[in-house]
């Protein structure tokens, strides 16, 4: 099981309805039920230009011996609706472990749209984790 902390921001495109985030702040947590495959559930609070709330439920994989990942998760926010599905996300990242429990993460991600006018999706965070 893991959870984490990430902080990043919105990069791709976005509408007068529906303006990029500047920052977010992400909280995940994941459960690995087999072979690296973790379903995860996020929250992402966005802080700017204004305040938004969205949930990203997904998967990861932790590719064996190697300090990679990959995730795919849809994205619904309160940035274009009450919890409208926003994006379809693919990503990957690198984790840095410190301990055995402890490191840290970096993680990019990019996706499909699922509604109108709120562009193409490039998100890059950073944060620290924790595996338990």
């Amino acid at each position: 099981m893991s959870a984490d902390i990430g902080g990043g921001g919105q990069l791709g495109a976005g509408s007068a309805y529906s303006p990029p985030s500047v920052f977010e702040f992400e909280v995940g947590v994941a459960y690995e039920v087999f072979f690296g495959i973790a379903p995860q559930l996020s929250m992402v609070l966005g802080m700017s230009p204004g305040t938004s709330f969205a949930i990203r439920p997904g998967l990861e994989w932790f590719i064996p011996e190697t300090p990679f990942f990959l995730r795919a998760a849809f994205d619904a926010s309160t940035q274009i609706g009450y919890l409208e599905w926003r994006w379809l996300l693919l990503g990957a990242g690198f984790a840095l472990k410190i301990t055995d429990v402890l490191g840290f993460m970096v993680e990019g991600d990019s996706g499909f749209p699922l509604a109108s006018g709120v562009g193409v999706p490039l998100l890059v965070r950073a944060g620290a984790f924790a595996r338990f």
